[in-house]
């Protein structure tokens, strides 16, 4: 098996940073209307409570994932690589900042 090279590893660490957090944004849609939902359904105030910690500890989290996100992609520009795959590499910086741009 051949070991991944330097740009083959700083494409999928985009890729999965990327889906991070799009992934944390769609939890936190989701979580607000399970609350929102419960707040009007008069829920079991422990229950919102709950909802409500699980909310605020996922939006802390969406600011951290961006910027590692971020600066991966800043990392990534700087990167020195072959011709090769270089083309590759721009085009997965490209979508990154993309969806930053998006979102």
């Amino acid at each position: 098996m051949v070991a991944p090279t330097r740009s083959q590893i700083k494409i999928k660490a985009l890729q999965r940073l990327t889906k991070e957090h799009e992934l944390y944004l769609k939890e936190e849609v989701e979580i607000m209307a399970r609350l929102k939902s419960l707040k009007e359904n008069n829920g079991d105030e422990y229950e919102i409570k709950k909802i409500q910690q699980v909310l605020d500890e996922t939006r802390r989290v969406v600011p951290n994932v961006r910027k590692r996100l971020e600066n991966e992609v800043e990392e990534t520009q700087r990167l020195q690589v072959a011709d090769e795959d270089r083309a590759e590499l721009d085009e997965a910086v490209a979508k990154a900042q993309a969806y930053l741009t998006a979102h």
